[in-house]
């Protein structure tokens, strides 16, 4: 992000320096939402119950007359019987901005907070890094932990007794949103919950293709990595996955579908994705992965996968999701009812049972959601609720009910 940012200040720069009539104005800081507030996550404890909201804004602090960002991590405890906007508790410091903040949990409680991180970062501008925390969000291994100087982008995932972390490395100038250029390689750092045995592996790396904005959910025992490719001469990426073992640290061999041969990554070329709006999900009732992806002409596709990675449907012509978001999930015997924002406002459900996606069924909403970051659960009553980042505070968007 701060790269981003960097770039764009740099080309005004050199803009006002050759004697351009365009002022020197923060453009980046004008219209980018995200240096308000950017990364949200919803998470319950296996172990105790309790329920957590973690996110990265810069509210109080606000940006500097230098344009950078000023993000700090905070977090809530959440009560489903009585969902409500809490007093906020800072949960990392520093000068320079920590965000998105990405958060997951693992099986024994263990807590990980990952975010890209602007500050010490030395001539790398950047790096990932991360912070661990107990069932009760006491502090296990404290802030600041290295993942990768240079590392950005990065998100969470945890199964029964690891913690992941999918991130990304390097730059590429040019294509992309706005022509802000992308990512290049993508790779994944495991370790136990307690922070130790800690692994580095490539899972796409090299000068043949752009990877970035890498996304994580977790089963058990595996993790979906799924991440946006770059498509030189065209303004829409293709979505790439893998799946993860992190205890052996490998990538396992995916089955290949129709024309694509088995291999550890899978390019699904024939969906044509609007940059940084696609999410994965783990499904815990039905042992399945659900892919949700905005495409270029903003409809959008569920992808199904059992747990080998096998696409077992694919239902598109939905309405387009919300970039940056995650969807509220209530379990059934054997099925999953899910509730996504829909763009630009509103929600919309689908029910995963027997290996097939129920059909849509919209609920409209008067709230625009933001690319800042939204977050679903379902409250005690049932009903699906979103907390949601906004340009001035946080949000607690709802009830919907089917």
């Amino acid at each position: 992000m701060q790269k981003i940012k960097k770039i764009i200040i740099m080309f005004f720069f050199l803009l006002f320096t050759a004697g351009c009539c365009i002022p020197m104005i923060r453009v980046q800081a004008d219209d980018d939402q995200r240096q308000y507030a950017h990364g949200i996550n919803f998470l319950t404890s296996p172990v105790n119950g309790k329920s957590f909201l973690i996110w990265s804004d810069a509210y109080d602090s606000g940006v500097t007359d230098d344009g950078d960002w000023t993000h700090d991590v905070f977090f809530q405890q959440v009560d489903k019987d009585k969902p409500s906007l809490s007093n906020k508790r800072l949960l990392i410091k520093a000068d320079e901005a920590q965000e998105p903040a990405s958060a997951s949990t693992a099986g024994d409680g263990s807590i990980i907070v990952s975010f890209e991180d602007g500050n010490n970062a030395g001539d790398y501008t950047l790096c990932q890094r991360y912070a661990i925390y107990d069932q009760n969000m006491k502090v296990v291994k404290k802030y600041p932990q290295l993942i990768a100087m240079g590392g950005h982008s990065g998100h969470c995932a945890s199964t029964k007794n690891r913690h992941v972390v999918f991130w990304c490395e390097d730059w590429v100038d040019g294509g992309g949103v706005d022509n802000l250029g992308s990512g290049k390689n993508v790779y994944v750092t495991t370790m136990t919950t307690g922070g130790k045995k800690v692994t580095k592996i490539p899972v796409s790396a090299g000068n043949d293709t752009r990877d970035w904005w890498p996304l994580a959910a977790a089963s058990s025992s595996k993790v979906f990595l799924l991440w946006q490719r770059f498509v030189p001469g065209e303004t829409y990426s293709h979505i790439c996955y893998a799946l993860l073992d992190p205890v052996s640290n490998k990538l396992l061999s995916v089955p290949g579908a129709e024309d694509r041969q088995d291999s550890c990554i899978q390019v699904i070329s024939d969906i044509k994705a609007a940059y940084y709006t696609y999410q994965v999900t783990y499904l815990e009732s039905t042992n399945q992965f659900l892919v949700a992806v905005t495409n270029q002409d903003k409809t959008g596709t569920l992808l199904l996968f059992d747990d080998k990675g096998i696409l077992i449907q694919e239902k598109d012509d939905l309405p387009a999701f919300v970039r940056e978001s995650t969807p509220a999930i209530k379990y059934g015997a054997g099925s999953a009812k899910l509730c996504y924002p829909q763009s630009p406002s509103g929600v919309f459900f689908v029910t995963v049972e027997n290996d097939q996606i129920g059909a849509a069924s919209l609920s409209k909403g008067s709230y625009n959601w933001s690319y800042q970051g939204t977050c679903g659960f379902y409250d005690s009553d049932g009903k699906a609720c979103f907390y949601a980042l906004g340009s001035k505070k946080r949000y607690l968007i709802g009830p919907f009910q089917k």
